[in-house]
């Protein structure tokens, strides 16, 4: 056992590390430290603090720190569901290192923003046709559904493809036969 990698008591000795780091003025731990609230990692899960320590660092122009609180703000995690603060964290994110995930997630949030715009419009059938292809090629890292958002790891980029191509489709024919 031991504190070594991964050992017994590592997440919790982590953690407090990140603690005492923030407190000693190391803003470079707040991201971290949010990081351990988010996955309970050392800590239990808690996203109103992982919300807390994102958005001293966002503060600090911290672009992983203003991507994470876009992220909640899109899906309502810790959060209250929010899309234009959404934006505005994920184009701050832009403005620092993190341009290419803010670039990205702003082209997902607009679709979002279309996708809830038209669905309620849409046949029942197809609005789980198209949610259902979605989940089924993004599997498990939607977190909970579209309203879930993505999740980490690795995703199919092809899949992503094929399944925003059908949702551009879906938007597309509503506006033509129907008008927005």
């Amino acid at each position: 056992s031991g504190l070594g990698y991964g050992g017994e008591g590592a997440a919790e000795l982590g953690a407090r590390m990140y603690k005492w780091s923030v407190v000693q003025g190391n803003h470079a731990a707040l991201v971290p430290l949010g990081d351990a609230y988010w996955y309970g990692r050392g800590t239990g899960v808690d996203l109103k603090k992982a919300a807390g320590m994102y958005k001293a660092a966002s503060k600090l122009n911290i672009a992983r720190a203003s991507f994470n609180l876009g992220y909640m703000h899109e899906h309502g995690l810790g959060l209250p569901q929010d899309l234009q603060l959404a934006q505005r964290h994920y184009e701050q994110a832009m403005h620092g290192s993190g341009y290419l995930p803010g670039a990205l997630a702003v082209s997902w949030l607009r679709l979002h923003q279309m996708w809830i715009s038209v669905r309620d419009g849409l046949p029942p059938s197809l609005v789980s046709f198209v949610e259902g292809a979605i989940e089924g090629a993004l599997g498990d890292r939607l977190g909970g559904g579209l309203g879930g958002g993505l999740g980490a790891g690795a995703i199919d980029s092809t899949a992503v493809v094929v399944c925003l191509s059908g949702l551009a489709a879906v938007v597309i024919g509503k506006v033509l036969l129907h008008g927005m």
